[in-house]
């Protein structure tokens, strides 16, 4: 597992200006799919689902870096929930070409890979009772 670098990391609003339509469409649909990744198993099989990799951050939390396209990274962060806060999904991007990709491009790609997360969630626990965006995706 790698260490993940947070310089050079941005989120679509920090791509697009002043435009935050994606930001918060993508903010709204990562929190839709934040509650089923409550019960993953393991990272790293996650991660080699969707053709990432795992980074490494603090425990508890985890995150996944897939390349969308060559020099196209999709980082996806998540901090897991306490009694006070709940858990948290979040998308960012590396910079080093991401800007030259049209941000509905980069918010599609990001959500086809968080759902597709979700399919790995409903796979791998097929005995347990799941949030039901599991079984619409």
């Amino acid at each position: 597992m790698k260490k993940m670098r947070s310089e050079g990391l941005v989120t679509i609003k920090e791509i697009e200006g002043m435009d935050i339509t994606h930001d918060s469409f993508l903010k709204g649909e990562m929190a839709r799919r934040r509650e089923p990744l409550d019960y993953l198993d393991d990272v790293a099989k996650l991660a080699k689902y969707i053709g990432g990799e795992p980074e490494e951050i603090k425990p508890g939390d985890w995150a996944i870096g897939k390349e969308a396209f060559p020099g196209v990274m999709i980082h996806f962060v998540f901090q897991q929930g306490d009694e006070e806060m709940p858990s948290n999904l979040r998308v960012l991007f590396s910079i080093d070409k991401a800007k030259k990709v049209p941000g509905e491009d980069l918010v599609e790609l990001a959500l086809a890979y968080a759902n597709h997360m979700l399919r790995y969630i409903r796979d791998t626990n097929p005995d347990k009772e799941l949030p039901r965006i599991c079984y619409q995706v």
